[in-house]
């Protein structure tokens, strides 16, 4: 849900040149999105885009400027088995986002919410870094 809301939030922005993907530390790669994952999408008028789950592979700590977690465990497991990812790993917000998985609509949609409010803080963090780069 957090890749296809930033992508969406960049498109809004006409941000270019960025790409955005979803990895799991404990994916079971191929599965399809969420029954409450596509409603909580499309209950801001965004229409998801076909998704299967990948499991976090060591080439994409190497190509990644950013990598946000939802908890603070997906933190420590995550530098823990990859070291070199620590100085691109951080909390997507301020606190731990909750997998949703298996709740309730309602769930879904609180996720959605933290995810939003959390992203704009990425979008501010990924304009403010090509400000600083040039082209």
């Amino acid at each position: 849900m957090a890749a296809a809301l930033f992508r969406a939030m960049l498109k809004k922005e006409g941000v270019t040149g960025v790409d955005v993907i979803s990895r799991g530390l404990d994916a079971w790669p191929g599965q399809p999105m969420s029954d409450g994952t596509r409603a909580a999408s499309k209950a801001v008028g965004l229409e998801p885009e076909p998704h299967q789950s990948q499991k976090l592979m060591p080439q994409d700590i190497q190509i990644a400027a950013w990598i946000r977690v939802m908890t603070q465990e997906q933190e420590r497991r995550l530098v823990a088995d990859y070291p070199e990812a620590k100085g691109v790993v951080r909390l997507l917000g301020p606190s731990d986002i909750e997998d949703p998985l298996g709740g309730s609509p309602g769930d879904y949609e609180k996720c959605r919410m933290e995810i939003q409010e959390s992203l704009l803080d990425l979008l501010r963090d990924v304009n403010s870094d090509r400000e600083r780069t040039p082209s």
